[in-house]
């Protein structure tokens, strides 16, 4: 009866250094995708700052004022449509 005690014991423990090593290894292969993630993100977060910039490196005062012009007349045939 001891020795099938000891023998259930033992093999309790080896199924729970089983389980504890699979889980680890979960994590692990998890947290390498996070990472890989978060350097995607990074990666459009700088995208996005460089179109930024040169977004506002495109808008001369020439193209503002002809795209505000645009802009109102639009607005203004918006308005008389409104009225009529």
């Amino acid at each position: 009866m001891r020795w099938l005690l000891c023998g259930s014991s033992f093999a309790l423990a080896v199924v729970v250094a089983i389980v504890t090593a699979s889980i680890r290894a979960d994590n692990i292969r998890e947290r390498q995708r996070l990472d890989r993630l978060q350097h995607k993100i990074e990666l459009r977060e700088l995208e996005l700052q460089r179109l930024s910039v040169q977004a506002l490196e495109r808008g001369t005062p020439d193209r503002l004022v002809v795209n505000l012009r645009r802009i109102l007349k639009q607005a203004e045939r918006q308005q008389e449509r409104a009225w009529q």
